[in-house]
């Protein structure tokens, strides 16, 4: 049996390969994304072309320090491909992400991206979206706890993640408030409920990006589903 370490770093080597001399890809954020970049960096030290727009600051150090060529994503429209994580995957190929922290940015990128493929060990896997994850939901600073209010009175319990004593800043300089509860069958409307709160950024819920999923098991297996 492997150890989930050896299963993420099976999981991102096998992700690296699908990318393709010349693409343009997203790079996410997270422990499994980190494999991705490493096994990136020795592709591209043996010759691989690639850019690529990093999700967050973490991911872009990575990136620099492997010698991979980033893109300025203030004037980028549009990705080959993104490869990241996912704090829960449903059957439908929808997904909670967020519990990284760079949920808005994640999903301005993969949006940008023609693919996306998600990157994930099978205890991720779920029938239904919220049974292990809490939903991570973005909000500005400014006004945040009128916002929290206000998500509260959608029927909502949540609190501010905090880093330590402090509430916890995203790269983006933003608040994240993790949800307990989803409400409803129609995920959708939720999401749709929640972005039109006032200070709401973006919602970890995230529906009709992700392509394919490499999925790495504790008994060694990875597959590209």
């Amino acid at each position: 049996m492997s150890n989930w370490d050896d299963v993420k770093k099976n999981v991102g080597e096998k992700a690296a390969t699908l990318v393709e001399d010349g693409m343009h890809i997203g790079l996410g954020t997270g422990s499994t994304a980190k494999w991705v970049i490493e096994s990136l960096s020795k592709r591209v030290k043996e010759g691989l072309k690639i850019k690529a727009i990093a999700t967050s600051k973490e991911s872009e150090r990575l990136a620099l320090a492997g010698g991979i060529e980033l893109l300025d994503p203030c004037v980028v429209t549009e990705l080959d491909l993104c490869i990241d994580g996912a704090d829960e995957l449903a059957p439908d190929m929808s997904m909670i992400k967020g519990r990284g922290g760079a949920l808005w940015r994640e999903k301005i990128v993969a949006t940008m991206a023609r693919e996306m493929i998600v990157i994930i060990d099978e205890t991720k896997l779920v029938k239904k979206l919220g049974e292990k994850a809490k939903l991570p939901v973005e909000v500005s600073f400014f006004g945040k706890e009128a916002t929290l209010k206000e998500i509260e009175a959608l029927g909502f319990k949540g609190a501010f993640r905090k880093e330590g004593v402090a509430l916890y800043k995203t790269d983006a300089a933003n608040a994240i408030i993790d949800l307990d509860t989803l409400l409803s069958e129609d995920l959708r409307d939720q999401h749709k409920k929640l972005i039109g709160v006032p200070g709401v950024i973006e919602t970890g819920l995230f529906f009709d990006l992700a392509k394919r999923a490499v999925v790495g098991y504790r008994d060694g297996r990875v597959e590209v589903v």
